[in-house]
């Protein structure tokens, strides 16, 4: 698995209640209602946050999580490249995305890795910087 290091990594002292799910730390997370987050699982779904902390409870406990334009910690969800355009995929992890194909639906991009993950649930620097993609 590989290793992070550190070099800026800064919660945004941002709590929410994790109303939806229980949320693991690094899991990549977004706003389904006032006060709400939960897992990503899409390339459509919309950036809200990184989470920083955990949440083991998910109708008592707050997380953290790190807004745009941080470097933060990610989970990747197979071997992702550094400076890949990354996204949204299943249980809250990364993967890379590609422009293009005959996509219909509106994807986004998170950001831009920084470190290079070798595998599934390896965790990598990921610059968090979120866009749409367009897809044609």
């Amino acid at each position: 698995m590989a290793q992070y290091t550190g070099g800026g990594v800064t919660s945004s002292a941002l709590y929410v209640t994790a109303t939806t799910l229980a949320v693991t730390g690094y899991a990549l997370t977004y706003d389904t209602a006032y006060k709400a987050v939960k897992l990503a699982t899409a390339a459509t779904d919309k950036p809200m946050g990184v989470s920083t902390s955990t949440a083991t409870n998910s109708t008592t406990d707050h997380i953290s999580y790190a807004l745009p334009g941080q470097t933060v910690k990610a989970v990747a969800s197979a071997a992702i490249t550094k400076g890949a355009l990354v996204g949204a995929t299943t249980g809250g992890k990364f993967v890379t995305v590609t422009k293009g194909g005959t996509q219909t639906e509106t994807n986004y991009v998170w950001g831009i890795a920084h470190s290079a993950a070798g595998a599934d649930l390896d965790v990598f620097e990921l610059y968090f910087q979120p866009f749409e993609m367009e897809t044609t």
